[in-house]
């Protein structure tokens, strides 16, 4: 009896061993079961990304310093010179998106998320006519300021002036570039033009 119970004890033991052994592992994967399954967004969070690239609808160019904003979260970014924007998700489930740019008309787009894989996404926006309020000119003439420190300024109203001329006058003023003087006959005033614009007649005395 004593050589049978010592040689099953060491079987009764390894046995127990193996049993520890496989029991920690199963517990292990039941608690990632369980986590996976009930908790997927805290397994997921913050590894989430969207990517994508906004392009004008008509020329289709790319679009730098576009808006990307996250309504249903706090964050956002912008596109870089390329017109693509990459931005990181706080939690694994439905995001809005409202992207932006100015002279386009906003858009916003409802991405719904994998937590198992990531999102690109390409947005047109359409361009926006802007209709600016007219806007008159008026041009005014503001009165001179003539009485300024420094000098001494004279204001010189057109009026007729009355001059003697005699018949030397006339003799020098025939001479003169630009003048005309044309003798209108005897006993008469001769009648002189500057430039073309005939004068009034001068009476000699």
């Amino acid at each position: 009896m004593r050589l049978e119970t010592l040689l099953h004890r060491p079987k009764t033991q390894t046995s127990n061993f193996r049993s520890v052994i496989f029991y920690r592992p199963f517990r292990l994967l039941l608690i990632l079961a369980f986590v996976l399954i009930f908790q997927p967004d805290r397994l997921w969070a913050g590894d989430f990304v969207v990517t994508g690239i906004v392009t004008d609808a008509i020329s289709g160019e790319v679009l730098p310093q576009a808006q990307v904003t996250l309504l249903n979260h706090s964050g956002g970014t912008v596109t870089d010179q390329s017109g693509k924007f990459q931005l990181s998700l706080p939690q694994a489930n439905a995001a809005v998106l409202r992207i932006s740019y100015m002279g386009y008309t906003s858009k916003d787009l409802d991405v719904e998320l994998n937590p198992r894989g990531n999102a690109t996404l390409s947005i047109a926006l359409i361009p926006e006519n802007i209709r600016l309020p007219a806007v008159t000119v008026q041009a005014s003439a503001s009165p001179r300021n003539l009485s300024l420190p420094g000098g001494t300024y004279h204001r010189f109203a057109p009026t007729r002036q009355e001059l003697r001329v005699t018949p030397e006058t006339i003799d020098l003023l025939k001479h003169l570039p630009e003048i005309d003087v044309k003798s209108m006959g005897p006993g008469q005033s001769p009648q002189i033009s500057l430039r073309g614009s005939q004068t009034n007649q001068v009476l000699i005395l």
